[in-house]
């Protein structure tokens, strides 16, 4: 019996070694999707990226993104699936995109039947105009979505009244001149803080984020709107994601060390509260997961503030046995 259960664990370790290397290997001759930076205009309220495939690298936020059953499917995305068979989780390989105001301008690489999904849109009623040689294609009137394809697989979006977003866009991967998200980033050090295998990458700046919306989002009864960021200048947060770990981190780069004093602290008291919480006696609500609160760290160095979630493979197993 005790060389079966050894050579189970071999097994086990070898697959996970295999799997390990795989992963890596892919991950050396992908396309780095920080590339698409180069296509975003520079100012930009907030930038975000996003590495699908790396994000679900992971099995546990595979299973978070999986589709649920076609019952629970709004009727245009089955009608989608049907049409395109486009799946985001497997067709959808990076983006990455700007605010600018209540505008958004972006890019992404895809895996697309381009004649089906052309022929998809056209079937929904999108409008056809030219810019630069390329068909663009909108929906809607108020806030209208626009995009175009720059290659088979590389598309070209914009959300807003400002048609002038996605026409320099297209300008910008025409000519490729400089003044991009890229550039402004790398200048101002903020590059410096993408990790390698982020699966997803955000930047913003903080005051220009709540313009639209001072209340800003919530957790329970907690409310992180303007005033809880009051002395913040610039957010910065990633998502690394490999097959045996996820690590999460943000950052708040803050006026001066007060305000990250302050900001740490008003972290750590609602992080108090939720550990302070007893896990639920009904194991059909799911695990406890007060070993995941466990695992955040709150620190403060100089005028910045760190938030580090580091999760192992027990607390994903754990994650994923509550998403079943």
């Amino acid at each position: 019996m005790k060389g079966r259960t050894r050579w189970i664990v071999l097994t086990v370790v070898i697959a996970a070694v295999l799997v390990v290397a795989v992963w890596v290997m892919l991950r050396h001759f992908r396309r780095d999707a920080g590339a698409l930076l180069e296509l975003l205009p520079p100012d930009a309220d907030a930038v975000a990226v996003l590495d699908l495939d790396l994000l679900q690298s992971n099995p546990a936020v595979k299973k978070l993104l999986a589709e649920p059953s076609n019952a629970a499917l709004s009727p245009e995305y089955q009608q989608l699936l049907a049409q395109t068979g486009f799946r985001f989780q497997d067709d959808l390989r990076q983006l990455a995109a700007a605010k600018l105001g209540p505008d958004w301008v972006g890019t992404a690489r895809v895996d697309v039947d381009r004649p089906r999904f052309l022929s998809y849109l056209k079937s929904q009623g999108a409008l056809e105009s030219e810019l630069a040689g390329r068909t663009v294609y909108s929906f809607g009137s108020g806030h209208p979505l626009r995009l175009a394809f720059l290659e088979d697989r590389l598309v070209a979006f914009a959300v807003g009244a400002d048609p002038g977003n996605l026409t320099r866009l297209v300008d910008r991967y025409a000519n490729r001149s400089g003044g991009s998200a890229k550039d402004e980033l790398g200048r101002s050090g903020l590059l410096e803080r993408y990790p390698a295998g982020s699966g997803l990458w955000f930047v913003g700046r903080t005051e220009r984020l709540f313009e639209s919306d001072p209340a800003g989002p919530s957790l329970g009864p907690f409310q992180f709107g303007k005033d809880w960021w009051q002395g913040s200048r610039i957010v910065t947060a990633s998502v690394v994601s490999s097959p045996l770990h996820l690590d999460i981190h943000l950052e708040s780069q803050c006026d001066n060390a007060a305000s990250a004093e302050r900001m740490a602290n008003a972290f750590r008291a609602v992080l108090a509260i939720l550990r302070a919480v007893p896990p639920s006696q009904d194991v059909s609500k799911g695990p406890d997961y007060a070993p995941l609160l466990a695992a955040v760290a709150i620190r403060q160095a100089e005028a910045s503030v760190f938030i580090d979630w580091h999760w192992d493979a027990s607390m994903l197993a754990m994650l994923a046995e509550g998403t079943r």
